[in-house]
């Protein structure tokens, strides 16, 4: 029977994803019944006062076929192999998938917001010839 680690991880996450004691106006540890574990006690601010970012991203495959981002990636990652030739360790290599997704999200963006612009002027042609 494995554990369940889900707990450990939204700990986790929260510790990482609000590095800032800004969003905890209170926080204590306690003991807890029955273990030798100190129990965490965080109150979060409303989260409604919250800025969201962006929400899940998701590779598009569609990207795959699109020549100019098979030529942006290409050149970008010969960039990255002579940039991480010395480098053994495996956390820092980890760093390179983070690279390709940066710039396919920023890649998938700005073709989204080009996209976008294109079907405004579109409508706007549409609606004056109505």
């Amino acid at each position: 029977m494995q554990a369940d680690t889900t707990n450990y991880f939204v700990v986790w996450w929260v510790l990482l994803e609000y590095s800032s004691f800004d969003h905890f106006p209170k926080t204590d540890i306690i003991p807890a019944i029955k273990s030798d574990h100190s129990a965490i006690i965080l109150l979060f601010n409303s989260l409604e006062k919250q800025s969201h970012g962006p929400s899940y991203w998701k590779f598009n495959s569609s990207l795959l076929g699109d020549s100019s981002y098979i030529e942006l990636i290409s050149l970008k990652y010969s960039a990255w192999l002579d940039e991480f030739k010395e480098v053994t360790d495996k956390r820092v290599l980890w760093d390179r998938i983070h690279r390709v997704r940066s710039c396919t999200m920023k890649y998938s963006k700005g073709e989204a917001r080009e996209r976008r612009t294109l079907l405004a002027e579109a409508e706007k042609k549409v609606k004056r010839y109505e």
